[in-house]
C-alpha cells in the first residue's frame, strides 16, 4: 500500500477526530455557529492542500485526495452510513415540552400539509403531462407527487 492510500477506516479515523479537535478550538476560541465553522474548515482544509500542491509539487496530495473521494459511493454513504447519525443528533436537540405545546399545529400541518402537497404536486404533474401529449392516469401522479423529489433506488441486481 502505498503511503497516500488510506483505507476506508484510516479516513474515518482521521476525519472524526480532526472534526472533533476542530469543533473542541471552534467551542473555544471562535465561537461560531457548528455549521459555518465546519463549512470554513472545509474551505481552509482544501487550501492547505492546494498549498501543499503549490509548495511540493511532486507530492500528488491532491491527485492522492482526489483519488479517495472518486472512490467514495456518496449516495452509498449518505443513505446508509450517515444519516441515521443526522437524525439522532438532530433529534438530541429536541425540546420535548416546546414539541408537546406545539403538538396540534405540527399533527395539522404534518397531515394535511402531506394531503396538500400530494393535491398540488400530482395536479400539476398530470396537467404537465398532458401538455406535453403524454396520457397518465391522475392516480399515478398523485402518488408520484410528494415523492418525486426524492432519487428512485435501483434494485439490488441492477448493474
Amino acid at each position: 500500500m502505498n503511503a497516500l492510500e488510506l483505507s476506508p477506516f484510516d479516513a474515518a479515523a482521521i476525519l472524526i477526530v480532526i472534526s472533533a479537535a476542530l469543533g473542541w478550538i471552534n467551542h473555544r476560541v471562535f465561537k461560531l455557529p457548528g455549521t459555518v465553522a465546519m463549512t470554513l474548515m472545509g474551505a481552509i482544509a482544501s487550501i492547505i492542500v492546494i498549498g501543499i500542491e503549490a509548495l511540493l509539487p511532486g507530492s500528488r496530495v491532491s491527485e492522492a485526495v482526489s483519488g479517495f473521494l472518486g472512490d467514495i459511493d456518496f449516495h452509498e454513504t449518505l443513505m446508509n452510513g450517515m444519516l441515521s447519525f443526522l437524525l439522532f443528533a438532530g433529534a438530541l436537540h429536541v425540546d420535548i415540552e416546546y414539541l408537546r405545546k406545539g403538538r396540534w399545529q405540527i399533527a395539522f400541518l404534518s397531515t394535511f400539509g402531506v394531503v396538500a402537497s400530494t393535491l398540488i404536486v400530482g395536479a400539476g404533474l398530470w396537467v404537465l403531462a398532458r401538455v406535453v401529449g403524454v396520457e397518465v392516469p391522475l392516480i399515478w401522479c398523485f402518488v408520484s407527487g410528494p415523492s418525486s423529489a426524492r432519487p428512485i433506488p435501483s434494485p439490488s441486481w441492477a448493474c
